[in-house]
C-alpha cells in the first residue's frame, strides 16, 4: 500500500524525519508541498526522484488570503531552486505520482 507523506515533514525541523521514516519504508512517498528547493535536493540523493512526486497542495493563512500569488508558478520555482536534472524535474512533476496512482500515459 503506498502511502504519501505530504509537506516533506512540514519544515525545516522535521524534514529529517519525514526522510528517516521514507528511507525505512519503500511504500512510503513525499510530495514537494510546502517545502524548499534545498530539501528537495537532499530528498533526491537520499531517496530518489522516483520516490518524490509534485504537490501543489494550499494550506490557507491570513498572508496567503491577504496577498494570493499564483501557487502552480510558485511551487513550480521550488523545484527550479533543486537544481535538478531534466530527468529528475520529470520524475516529480509526473512520472512518480502516474506509477504510485498506476496511471496509463500515451
Amino acid at each position: 500500500l503506498p502511502v504519501i507523506l505530504t509537506k516533506m515533514g512540514r519544515g525545516l525541523h522535521h524534514i529529517d524525519t519525514a526522510l528517516s521514516i521514507a528511507m525505512r519504508n519503500t511504500n512510503v512517498y513525499i510530495d514537494t508541498v510546502g517545502t524548499i528547493g534545498e530539501h528537495i535536493r537532499i530528498a533526491v540523493d537520499r531517496l530518489g526522484a522516483h520516490r518524490i512526486m509534485f504537490g501543489s497542495d494550499w494550506s490557507p493563512t491570513w498572508r496567503w488570503l491577504s496577498d494570493p500569488t499564483d501557487l502552480y508558478s510558485m511551487r513550480k520555482k521550488t523545484l527550479d531552486d533543486a537544481n535538478l536534472t531534466p530527468a529528475e524535474r520529470e520524475q516529480i512533476e509526473w512520472r512518480t505520482a502516474a506509477q504510485v496512482f498506476n496511471l496509463k500515459v500515451n
